[in-house]
C-alpha cells in the first residue's frame, strides 16, 4: 500500500474589496475553516478531495467515512450509484452537536468540484478551484485566488493565515499521529502511534479517534466553565446551561470509549503520555 500522508489545518482568509476610490476599502469578508486534502488514487487517476466544516472533529470525521468508502467502493466521480453526503453528515452530528451548534456547516470538493455543502460558500467555491493550479504549494493560494478574482473583475485583497491542528503519516505498518490543539491562547499537544491491523483500517480509524481527541479537548472546557458556574451557584442544574452540561459530560463518556475500543484495536504508544482529558473534566 502507499503511503497515506496528510494534515488537517486551521484557516483564516480575509477578502477585502479595493476598488474604492481615496484610499477607502470596502467590506471585509474573513472566512474561518478547517481543511483537510485527501488525495485517492495515483497517476492519471486521482480525486483530490477536500473536506471543510466549522469545526475540526467534524472535518476530520467527514474524511474518516469518506476514506471507508472510498476503500469499500472506490472513486467517487465515476460511481453508478451516488454517495448519499448528506446521510453521512446527518450520521456524524451527535445530539450535543444538534442541539447546541445548530449553525454548524461543511462543503467537500472533489477536484476542485463541490459536490456537497450545507450553505452556500461562494469565496471556498473560488479558493478550491484555484487549489487546483498548485496542489502541492497550498500556502501560495492567497495570490492565486487573488489574481483569479481580479480577472472575473472583482478588485480584492486576499491574505490567508494557517497553522496545523492535526497530521496523519502511516507506513510501513505503523500510523503516526500528532494533535496540536489552541484555544483560549494554551496549547495542547498529543502524539501517538497506531501498529497493526490492516492499513486501511488504520487509517480510517485513526482519523476518528483524532476527531474524539479534538472534540472532547474542547468539551472539557465547556464541562470545567459550566461546572464551575454550578459550584458559584450561577446556574442550576435544571437550567438550560445544566442541561448543557449534562449533555457535553455525557457526550465525553462516549468519546472516552471510542478512543478505548480504537486502543483494544492497535497498539497504541503515546508521547510523553496519553493525556489526561476526561480525569480533569471529571468525567
Amino acid at each position: 500500500m502507499e503511503d497515506f500522508i496528510t494534515s488537517l489545518v486551521r484557516e483564516k482568509m480575509d477578502f477585502v474589496d479595493t476598488s474604492y476610490v481615496d484610499g477607502d476599502e470596502g467590506n471585509e469578508t474573513v472566512v474561518r475553516s478547517n481543511r483537510i486534502l485527501l488525495t485517492l488514487g495515483t497517476g492519471r487517476t486521482v480525486e483530490r478531495i477536500a473536506v471543510r466544516a466549522q469545526t475540526m472533529h467534524l472535518t476530520l470525521l467527514l474524511a474518516s467515512r469518506i476514506m471507508f468508502s472510498y476503500y469499500k467502493n472506490g472513486f467517487f466521480k465515476t460511481r453508478e450509484q451516488p454517495y448519499d453526503w448528506q446521510a453521512q453528515w446527518d450520521s456524524i452530528l451527535s445530539s450535543h452537536e444538534r442541539n447546541y451548534n445548530p449553525n454548524i456547516w461543511a462543503c467537500i470538493y472533489i477536484n476542485g468540484d463541490p459536490i456537497f455543502r450545507t450553505e452556500p460558500a461562494p469565496y471556498m467555491d473560488v479558493v478550491e478551484r484555484c487549489a487546483l493550479v498548485t496542489p502541492d504549494n497550498y500556502d501560495i493560494i492567497h495570490t492565486i485566488v487573488e489574481k483569479a478574482l481580479n480577472q472575473l473583475g472583482k478588485t480584492m485583497r486576499v491574505t490567508h493565515a494557517t497553522n496545523v491542528a492535526s497530521t496523519f503519516h502511516d507506513h510501513d505498518e505503523r500510523m503516526k499521529c500528532g494533535i496540536l490543539h489552541r484555544i483560549g491562547g494554551k496549547s495542547n499537544a498529543i502524539n501517538f502511534t497506531a501498529t497493526g491491523g490492516n492499513q486501511q483500517n488504520r487509517i480510517v480509524h485513526t482519523l476518528s479517534t483524532a476527531a474524539s481527541f479534538l472534540e472532547a479537548l474542547n468539551l472539557q472546557l465547556v464541562v470545567k466553565d459550566l461546572q464551575h458556574k454550578v459550584r458559584m451557584e450561577e446556574i442550576t442544574p435544571s437550567s438550560v446551561e445544566g442541561g448543557k452540561l449534562r449533555s457535553a459530560a455525557a457526550r465525553m463518556m462516549v468519546l472516552s470509549k471510542a478512543i478505548e475500543s480504537f486502543e483494544g484495536l492497535y497498539k497504541v504508544e503515546y508521547r510523553p503520555a496519553k493525556p489526561e482529558i476526561f480525569e480533569r473534566a471529571g468525567v
